[in-house]
């Protein structure tokens, strides 16, 4: 039986398909792009979504996914994203796993014999590796993945992410992997607890795996260090220490850039507060985070250090995402936004001139 929908503009049904031990095999949307029969160029197709490029809005959003069905004229788009947890083979192999399952998916309306083409980017279906797997009391469900995505020069870069699984489409973390040749007669080095540095899997053990620091993944984050151009008293005067505070941990990239990278701002010094202490564990352990005494971790709640320091700044970053799925406004949680605690920092944490800068996720209309 096909799927009675109207065909109108929109999404038509959303599941998961071939679950193993609570993992989705696959994740299907179907969408509709509303384009007149005699307009399409193919009534309906199959795009499946390469590994590790699932959280791209093109491919997750409906209205991303839409868009793709009418820039290819395609009546009907079903997107198939792959689970983790799960190994996959060639596109062909794919298409021949899910073709059964997609038959019934086709419209009502398209012919019995028609065939239904698939679509990806290129013969690419990605790869992605979980290095780990593990709960936080805080965070909940997360795992550590290492996927290769090929950049826009066309070379595959290999990258680590960290992910909660209460949001398995937001990237929570993200790093770019480099590698270079280890010494003849080298071993890996040791961390101070004695266990050996995480590498990546898949790689010949004379390579040396480590995190680029150099690279920037989110565009937000690219954001906030330019922003930091704008408060004067950071670059004007290389005298005095400069003092910033960083509300959220994550793996560590947007405080290690800025550590290393941001010569400009002269001496430095970061206070980072994170909520959760097992990230700050993650963070050390498989994305080369590093303490220092200029880069002080404090695993405390943001808003009550917030309320109890003494300490003034010359910026505060507010990178904080909230654990409510279903708040309109995913970062940073309420009350950090809540006038009585912006007039606070404002008021009482920044240095005169100094600049409070915001990661903002908002769905609200206005």
């Amino acid at each position: 039986k096909r799927l009675k929908v109207s065909e109108s503009r929109g999404l038509q049904s959303k599941f998961n398909l071939g679950t193993e031990e609570d993992k989705p095999r696959y994740h299907v949307s179907v969408v509709d792009s509303g384009i007149p029969k005699a307009e399409q160029s193919i009534r309906c197709g199959v795009f499946v979504v390469p590994q590790g490029r699932e959280h791209e809005w093109s491919f997750s959003d409906t209205e991303g996914q839409i868009q793709i069905a009418e820039g290819n004229k395609i009546g009907r788009l079903i997107v198939v994203s792959m689970g983790r947890g799960h190994e996959f083979g060639s596109m062909d192999e794919i298409q021949q796993e899910l073709g059964p399952s997609m038959l019934p998916l086709a419209p009502a309306s398209m012919p019995p014999n028609e065939k239904i083409p698939y679509f990806g980017i290129g013969e690419d279906v990605g790869s992605r590796v979980i290095v780990k797997e593990a709960s936080s009391s805080f965070s909940g469900k997360y795992v550590i993945e290492d996927v290769d995505i090929e950049d826009d020069a066309g070379r595959n870069q290999k990258y680590r992410r960290l992910i909660f699984l209460d949001s398995p489409n937001t990237i929570q973390s993200e790093a770019r992997l480099s590698f270079k040749q280890r010494a003849p007669n080298s071993k890996p080095k040791k961390k101070k607890n004695g266990k050996k540095s995480k590498s990546h899997r898949g790689v010949e053990k004379n390579v040396q795996c480590s995190v680029d620091f150099k690279f920037l993944a989110f565009e937000l984050h690219r954001a906030i260090v330019s922003s930091l151009c704008l408060v004067p008293q950071l670059y004007e005067s290389n005298k005095d220490v400069k003092k910033i505070l960083l509300i959220g941990l994550g793996g560590g990239g947007l405080s290690m850039y800025i550590g290393s990278q941001c010569s400009w701002l002269g001496t430095l010094s970061m206070d980072i507060v994170e909520i959760d202490d097992t990230i700050v564990s993650v963070s050390k352990e498989w994305f080369n985070f590093r303490e220092s005494e200029r880069m002080n971790v404090h695993v405390a709640d943001g808003i009550d250090f917030l309320k109890t320091t003494n300490e003034r700044y010359d910026a505060v970053i507010l990178d904080v995402d909230s654990k409510d799925n279903s708040s309109a406004v995913r970062a940073p949680p309420p009350a950090f936004l809540d006038t009585k605690m912006i007039s606070h920092i404002s008021d009482g944490i920044l240095k005169p001139g100094g600049a409070l800068l915001i990661n903002l996720v908002s769905f609200l209309p206005s």
